[in-house]
């Protein structure tokens, strides 16, 4: 199954300059999606129109997309981020579950730390557990492997294709992606255009 995005026109606020502006593209469920792009173009931009974070013509929102900002409460620890996130979240994922699908990542090793304390790296294992509880529909990540060591992008490389049989997952590229032997289809952002390639 897919999603065909309808072409679209975004501007940031008070600019006339639009950043995007796409004709109709494809976003594939149950697949791996891997968005490619130069800094700067707008991929995280994108990734925020999709889930609705950012107000734009597109009506039929595919993912959730979770920010830094969604960690407003920093001052409580890993565990009861899980669990605040699941009395949010309209999922049936539990912290358990993810729990055991991040058990690879020595995720436990983190549940009694504060979020303000995390490390870069164990901040973006933790991105992608929310992720994973709160989307109800796609998953969307952006550049999740940075922080992560050699072992980690390996064990991540397995994650990705799990979920993405479940969800579906888009995902921001990396230099790091040019090594990691993941299928995937391709979207490139250039030029304002989102291409399926």
């Amino acid at each position: 199954m897919s999603h065909i995005i309808k072409a679209f026109t975004y501007n940031y606020p008070n600019q006339d300059d639009s950043i995007i502006d796409t004709p109709d593209f494809i976003i594939y469920d149950s697949e791996i999606n891997l968005l490619s792009g130069l800094n700067g173009v707008g991929k995280t931009t994108l990734l925020n129109i999709l889930s609705g974070n950012y107000k734009s013509t597109i009506d039929d929102h595919i993912g959730t997309f979770i920010t830094d900002d969604f960690f407003i409460y920093d001052n409580i620890t890993v565990n009861e981020t899980l669990n605040m996130c699941a009395r949010l979240s309209k999922t049936q994922v539990t912290p358990d579950q993810v729990k055991k699908d991040l058990q690879a990542f020595n995720f436990d090793q983190t549940l009694r730390v504060q979020v303000k304390n995390l490390s870069f790296g164990q901040k973006q294992k933790l991105k992608i557990a929310v992720s994973m509880m709160m989307s109800e529909k796609m998953i969307l990540l952006d550049e999740p492997t940075n922080g992560l060591d050699r072992n980690s992008l390996f064990e991540f490389e397995n994650l990705l294709i799990t979920l993405s049989k479940k969800r579906g997952v888009i995902l921001v590229a990396h230099d790091s992606f040019r090594w990691l032997k993941i299928p995937h289809k391709k979207l490139l952002l250039s030029n304002k255009k989102i291409i399926n390639e």
